[in-house]
């Protein structure tokens, strides 16, 4: 795992170096890390085209992970795919991007009660699913090293309650509903993303 990590890199560092001396004055090729919601963490590569004197960009951004702990299990995947259009120069400051979001997660936990039964313990499974246009404006600043925020709003956006399958072990299984905070479910966009060009 670790020698593999260390490949990784290298071929990033490599791939950078060549990049930046190839590619110094337009540098079109992004490769970065974004945070934020819905996206949490996600890697970023962006191309700029030659297309409306390249100011029009293609991006993708995409991230899976799972997470185990004593009693819960969480297994997240999210993709996004797009363009941007950068409003004054080639590459580079302040754009309006639109996008494609494709988001799923699947979450396991344990020691939940019955509704129906007093003292009867059981397994909760819940999975969450998002398909979504979205628009965006965001900006890019820097040369080699770059910063990118970027806000916007989801026209799918997440439920406010989810269905949680509860299943009791040589019982009947139970649907309970959960309310989503709204802080989550209104459509909002926000993340801060850094990365190199070359």
């Amino acid at each position: 795992m670790k020698s593999k990590s260390i490949k990784i890199l290298s071929l990033f560092v490599f791939v950078v170096i060549i990049g930046t001396q190839l590619n110094a004055q337009e540098k079109p090729f992004r490769i970065g890390v974004k945070v934020g919601f819905p996206n949490i963490v996600t890697g970023n590569i962006e191309i700029v085209t030659p297309l409306a004197d390249e100011r029009l960009s293609l991006m993708v951004d995409y991230s899976k992970f799972s997470f185990s702990a004593e009693d819960v299990e969480l297994d997240y995947s999210y993709f996004e795919g797009g363009m941007n259009y950068y409003l004054r120069r080639a590459g580079h400051g302040p754009y309006i991007g639109v996008s494609y979001t494709n988001m799923s997660l699947d979450l396991s936990y344990d020691d939940i009660e019955s509704d129906n039964t007093a003292g009867l313990i059981g397994s909760a499974r819940a999975d969450l699913g998002l398909n979504t246009l979205n628009l965006k404006l965001g900006a890019k600043w820097g040369g080699l090293l770059y910063f990118r925020p970027e806000i916007g709003y989801s026209f799918t956006a997440l439920p406010n309650t989810v269905e949680v399958d509860v299943e009791f072990q040589g019982q009947s299984s139970e649907v309970h509903i959960v309310d989503v905070p709204s802080v989550i479910t209104g459509g909002i966009i926000v993340n801060i993303g850094f990365g190199f060009s070359f």
